[in-house]
């Protein structure tokens, strides 16, 4: 069974919130919803509670949904944030969306909550994925650059179809280049020895192609010989 989804809601109105609830669950959501009214309220729920999703109602009598957009971008920038108000102005709608809203429904047409709520899930559900992949490839290329340093070894990588190429940092220590200069073939054949040149520039030559596999030796010389 999967957990309820934990629903910040502000609304000032129950009429309009047991409407909300009673839609999600129509929709066989399962919902654990924390209803505020007030600023005071909802700042504390979104320090101290986990949340799933926010709901925000646009006019209350002592708050409004711009400043507690401006609250959650602050605490909590990737919550997902839907305002569902009785009157939002095209301005104030292309302000709190340019702010970071996910979307917008007016309580005349509630039908577009579902869809909206499915859509926000989703995108911060992709988010999310994505910030684990990204933080997964920083902690490996961590561990390449250590492992690189102790071993002395270096390497890069050449984008046969852009020409583009990158150089691990301590690639430029092999070779004796500052990490400010451009990663480039040439710069490789500079350090060459001139009897494994040309079988080099044959390597090159066979990757760019793709004929074949590349997989040879060469010798290096530095600047002091």
């Amino acid at each position: 069974m999967t957990s309820p989804l934990r629903i910040l809601l502000l609304e000032d109105d129950s009429g309009d919130a047991e409407l909300i609830q009673e839609l999600l669950a129509a929709e066989h959501f399962r919902c654990d919803i924390i209803r505020v009214q007030t600023r005071s309220e909802f700042a504390a729920a979104l320090k101290g509670g986990s949340f799933d999703l926010i709901l925000a109602d646009n006019s209350l009598p002592s708050f409004d949904g711009l400043s507690a957009l401006h609250l959650a971008q602050a605490e909590r920038p990737d919550l997902p944030f839907i305002f569902v108000s009785g009157t939002l102005g095209e301005e104030l709608a292309i302000e709190a969306l340019k702010i970071g809203a996910t979307d917008y429904v007016l309580k005349q047409r509630l039908s577009r909550l579902i869809p909206s709520v499915q859509r926000a899930l989703s995108e911060a559900q992709g988010r999310a994925a994505r910030k684990q992949a990204e933080e997964a490839l920083r902690r490996s290329e961590a561990h390449l650059a250590q492992a690189q340093r102790l071993s002395r070894t270096g390497s890069f990588h050449w984008n046969v179809a852009t020409g583009e190429t990158f150089w691990s940092e301590e690639t430029y220590r092999v070779l004796g280049y500052e990490p400010t200069i451009g990663p480039t073939r040439d710069l490789v054949m500079q350090r060459v020895h001139p009897d494994d040149a040309a079988r080099v520039r044959e390597a090159f030559v066979a990757a760019s192609k793709g004929r074949q596999p590349v997989d040879f030796e060469c010798r290096m010389v530095m600047p002091d010989g």
